[in-house]
């Protein structure tokens, strides 16, 4: 789909291409008309017209050609800034001669060129020639069949991960099979970026092996900013390895740049006991709709709002609080203090569409802000789900307030006092062709979990991890 038309915001198509214009990088997008359907020419090349960037219409026709506009070095195809070590052309049967050329070249230079399947055979369009055709052959004959061959032809996508390894080393080398680890790297003059995330629902902590040699390594954290050195577990004439500790669908960026950090000498002292505070909170609610707001309640333990009757279908913002004793020899200098909501549980999960859905609950429902004694400290709405709040506690007694918002698709399961908008107006509109919009998968709403789910604990510790 084109992107914030099917879906919010920035969308998924080209949501790239939109945070890169709103960095401040040059960009000029080249958009295939998408035939039969014309989707790029009547939504992709339309939104990126509204967004402000710089956008031309082609032809599906035309993309070989300025395919054939990328620059071949050694072992390299280049489009501007963007360079590639292997080209895969998956089942690919019709090619522009002059791309196919351009990629010809990148092979004879040293590029890795793989063709899945069958290599191509025929030129595209209704005015290509018997000549063309036959140019596509001779010269698919030359990169892909005898010793000479410098592309590689492989008979089915389950050979081609084997064939990539036998030529180029990975970028990242899992230290187990299977691994969970997903990765995106990019090249900059001042290092090597690596987000790295894992999109299991269940703990990753393996210690890969990054194609990067001669450079510091750095965790990056993404919500906080934090930047703190990350232990090598070795060097090799094949990479780095670095061990990766990522909780369920969790993230983190690791940098490796030339500079060195400075490095701290962990605090003498041992980690404190956790103090529970997963009992008696009282909890106050804002409705986020017009309707009356539930009576607050006190929860002698935590439970979600759809647990009660006065709040199944509730959808706005509680505000829990409680006064938490906090003992003085949890405060020493070189311990650092942290509220911890829990890790979550693996899990079915009501609501939304197979594919559509984390088969994972988190334990908070499904965002939340902390204030200690009257100072917000943080917000939690992605794994970990903690917060430092060093520095904001006293010996004594302590004023913790968390305020949980929920999303709207529990006001929505309640059907029965919140129906479903009429669409038939909408859909008899001629102007609209008629049935332009129908709601879709509307049997999957139903209340999810909301609220803070437990356990959580105020942890004193000597590394904050």
């Amino acid at each position: 789909n084109a992107g914030a038309l099917a879906t919010v915001d920035y969308g998924t198509a080209i949501g790239v291409i939109r945070a890169a214009h709103d960095g401040g990088k040059r960009l000029h997008v080249w958009v295939d008309e998408t035939r039969p359907y014309l989707q790029g020419a009547r939504l992709t090349a339309w939104e990126l017209q509204q967004a402000g960037i710089p956008a031309t219409l082609i032809t599906d026709n035309m993309a070989g050609h300025f395919m054939a506009r990328g620059q071949v070095g050694k072992q390299t195809l280049s489009f501007g800034d963007s360079h590639y070590k292997v080209v895969v052309l998956p089942n690919v049967t019709r090619i522009p001669l002059p791309a196919f050329k351009k990629l010809a070249a990148f092979a004879d230079r040293g590029g890795i060129l793989i063709a899945v399947g069958n290599p191509p055979s025929l030129a595209p369009g209704y005015l290509a020639t018997p000549a063309d055709h036959d140019a596509i052959r001779r010269l698919s004959a030359r990169l892909f069949q005898g010793p000479k061959a410098n592309g590689l032809l492989v008979s089915s996508e389950s050979q081609l991960a084997d064939v990539l390894k036998s030529r180029l080393q990975p970028d990242v080398t899992p230290s187990r099979e299977p691994s969970s680890l997903g990765f995106v790297h990019r090249h900059t003059a001042a290092g090597e970026i690596y987000f790295l995330g894992n999109p299991s629902n269940q703990p990753l902590n393996e210690t890969p092996i990054f194609r990067v040699q001669g450079l510091q390594a750095e965790w990056w954290n993404p919500v906080t900013g934090r930047v703190t050195p990350a232990e090598v577990a070795g060097r090799s004439d094949t990479g780095t390895a670095v061990t990766v500790d990522l909780p369920p669908f969790g993230a983190q960026f690791l940098v490796f740049t030339q500079r060195r950090l400075r490095a701290t000498t962990p605090p003498a002292g041992a980690d404190m006991p956790p103090l529970d505070l997963s009992t008696d909170w009282d909890v106050s609610f804002k409705n986020s709709s017009d309707e009356p707001d539930p009576p607050p309640q006190h929860f002698s333990t935590l439970v979600s709002w759809t647990d009660h009757a006065a709040t199944r279908y509730f959808s706005g913002v509680a505000t829990y609080e409680k006064r938490v004793e906090v003992p003085a020899a949890m405060l020493q200098p070189g311990l650092v203090q942290q509220l911890d909501f829990g890790a979550g549980r693996a899990g079915n999960v009501a609501g939304g569409a197979q594919g559509f859905r984390a088969n994972f609950q988190p334990p908070v429902g499904d965002a939340a802000v902390v204030y200690v004694n009257g100072i917000r400290a943080g917000s939690v709405w992605c794994p970990p789900y903690r917060v430092d709040i060093t520095g904001l506690l006293k010996p004594g007694s302590n004023r913790i307030q968390v305020r949980v918002a929920n999303r709207a698709v529990n006001y929505m399961a309640d059907t029965d006092r919140h129906p479903l908008p009429d669409y038939t107006a909408l859909n008899a509109d001629p102007r609209l062709g008629g049935h332009r919009f129908q709601a879709q998968d509307m049997k999957h709403i139903t209340t999810t979990p909301s609220g803070l789910l437990g356990p959580v604990q105020l942890l004193s510790t000597v590394s904050g991890k």
